[in-house]
């Protein structure tokens, strides 16, 4: 079957993948950009790690009593991965005053990870239709998103549209000077926790599309990108979010029209292609006049 433009929009079944994803990236693509400029890219891919033993531990403890074909027990087992990754992100910020940041997200992600690795190797001998049904949030799987998704996803782009229209100044305050802001004696408390939290959300609702391994990809490779071509912060979070979504289309399109244009055996999976195009389009930037030797 060949899609028009419009069908990516307007059929059932490939609606709400594109305009799920499309929201979705906007949204990471713009927190992504504040943790580029606060210097903590690596807290993206430790913070989704994180999220999978909340997921193996959910589905350990929904397996004795609930079938995993129910959305109640996935959204039960999210609810998991949600608690975790909070619970990472604090691990984090005990460590971080001992040790340097980057050992202590290096060891957070692999206890955690490995708990979860843990719990996933007895939930695949005891109840492997669960294992199976957890597998999709360890690499997404976007096609199987739903109109649902698409308004869960766009409430909390709004949510983070709100947080930056309300915090604008102190959040750039937090990103580039946090000395100075204590010295104003600037509350910055609903700040950083409201972006902590934002961003542990974020994570925890992209698994669906994107998966556990390459969340972090979308949150960095934006904003990379955006780097390059702003020199403010508020154009730095126009074109991240650009980027973001354009990424999607283009990881959605390929993923349908390869199929139709090499061969029907050729299925490239969304989330992979997703994050793929984001990156592309991060080393597009990157590549200016005179960056490349001669």
């Amino acid at each position: 079957m060949t899609y028009t433009f419009l069908d990516f929009f307007t059929d059932p079944l490939l609606r709400a993948p594109m305009l799920g994803s499309m929201i979705l990236c906007a949204a990471l693509s713009l927190l992504g950009v504040f943790v580029f400029v606060r210097r903590s890219s690596l807290i993206g891919e430790t913070l989704s790690h994180a999220a999978y033993p909340g997921l193996m531990i959910g589905a350990t403890w929904m397996s004795t009593f609930m079938n995993p074909a129910q959305e109640e027990g996935m959204a039960l087992c999210l609810l998991f991965a949600f608690g975790t990754t909070l619970l990472a992100l604090m691990f984090v910020r005990v460590l971080q005053r001992y040790i340097k940041s980057d050992a202590a997200l290096c060891f957070t992600l692999a206890s955690f990870f490995g708990v979860g690795v843990l719990f996933g190797s007895r939930l695949q001998f005891t109840y492997p239709s669960w294992y199976r049904a957890m597998q999709v949030f360890l690499y997404g799987q976007t096609a199987t998103l739903l109109d649902v998704h698409v308004m869960i996803y766009a409430i909390f782009l709004g949510v983070v549209l709100v947080y930056i229209a309300l915090f604008y100044h102190k959040i750039q305050m937090v990103a580039f000077d946090p000395l100075y802001a204590k010295s104003l004696k600037v509350s910055l408390f609903f700040v950083d926790k409201g972006f902590w939290l934002l961003l542990a959300l974020g994570i925890t609702l992209a698994m669906k599309s994107v998966g556990v391994v390459l969340i972090s990809g979308m949150l960095v490779a934006p904003a990379l990108g955006a780097r390059r071509c702003s020199t403010s912060l508020i154009h730095m979070l126009l074109f991240g979010c650009l980027l973001g979504t354009i990424s999607a289309f283009t990881g959605n399109y390929l993923s349908v029209k390869c199929t139709e244009w090499i061969s029907e055996r050729l299925l490239l999976p969304t989330g992979p292609l997703i994050v793929l195009c984001s990156a592309l389009c991060a080393l597009g930037t990157l590549v200016k006049k005179g960056d490349v030797p001669a």
